[in-house]
């Protein structure tokens, strides 16, 4: 089975971004649209793997959901750390890391002008969230000082790389 390259981040870090243009501009590989699975709700960890794998495109941006209740993002996590889900070894995690600042930068450029208090409370979780994503990854994509054709071939080279290894592994 293919491996697909799930981008994880902040919000406003160039995930779906990122997942759209190089899936030729499909939504299909965006969470955050995803029914089931979206924005609104904390899915469960196996229905958001699952979700990743059913997709028709080889990009996914994964939604940035943080819960302590064993789902979303700490529930991946969790199973990773413990190799309890064999589908996870069909997930290569690539962490698009922004700094704070260039995050809140970003946000004002998405949303026009809101107020620093409410971008310190949007990323108030911001050193918890960077720690998880890190336990998480398998590489990771500075994105600062980068244009968003920087990143998105700095994210293929990697699933070339990931490609190539899995090529082998397949013929045995």
């Amino acid at each position: 089975m293919k491996t697909k390259v799930a981008l994880i981040g902040a919000s406003f870090s160039g995930k779906s971004t990122c997942a759209r243009a190089l899936n030729s501009d499909s939504n299909d590989g965006d969470m955050d649209l995803g029914e089931g699975v979206g924005a609104a709700r904390c899915p469960e960890s196996a229905t958001m793997i699952q979700w990743i794998l059913d997709r028709s495109v080889a990009y996914v941006a994964v939604s940035v959901h943080v819960e302590d209740d064993g789902k979303g993002l700490r529930g991946l996590r969790d199973l990773k750390r413990e190799r309890a889900d064999g589908r996870l070894a069909q997930i290569h995690f690539v962490y698009l890391i922004a700094t704070k600042e260039d995050l809140k930068v970003r946000a004002r450029e998405k949303l026009g002008k809101p107020t620093d208090a409410k971008l310190d409370e949007h990323f108030r979780g911001y050193e918890r969230d960077d720690r998880l994503f890190r336990e998480l990854m398998d590489d990771i994509v500075d994105v600062k000082g980068k244009t968003r054709h920087e990143v998105e071939a700095e994210v293929q080279t990697i699933a070339s790389r990931v490609l190539q290894r899995q090529a082998p592994a397949q013929a045995r």
